[in-house]
């Protein structure tokens, strides 16, 4: 009688390849809470038109943040959202600046 065929194992860079990317592991701390870190703020529709009125440009004419910068994550911000960002100042007290989100620079 013959013998039954044994099934091949599949190599282990074969295995790797099947296998799901593990994910992201999550943030230790929300980094918005670090003190050196200024309050950031995902506009709304409103706000976005807003803003953009008020300077008369577009969105891709402000700087650019990355989607993947912590503060960015920690708000939920995606490519194509603004980012208010609000910093202390000692001499205006207050200072103001906007962000484009995107994927890479």
């Amino acid at each position: 009688m013959p013998a039954a065929k044994t099934a091949k194992k599949p190599s282990k860079k074969a295995e790797a390849a099947e296998k799901p990317a593990p994910e992201p592991a999550r943030p230790l701390f929300n980094v918005l809470n670090h003190r050196l870190v200024p309050l950031h703020e995902k506009l709304t529709g409103e706000a976005k038109k807003a803003v953009l009125e008020e300077f008369a440009i577009t969105p891709e004419q402000l700087p650019k943040i990355l989607a993947s910068d912590p503060a960015c994550k920690a708000i939920g911000a995606k490519a194509g959202d603004i980012v208010k960002i609000t910093r202390q100042s000692k001499t205006a007290g207050e200072a103001f600046v906007f962000r484009y989100c995107v994927e890479t620079a």
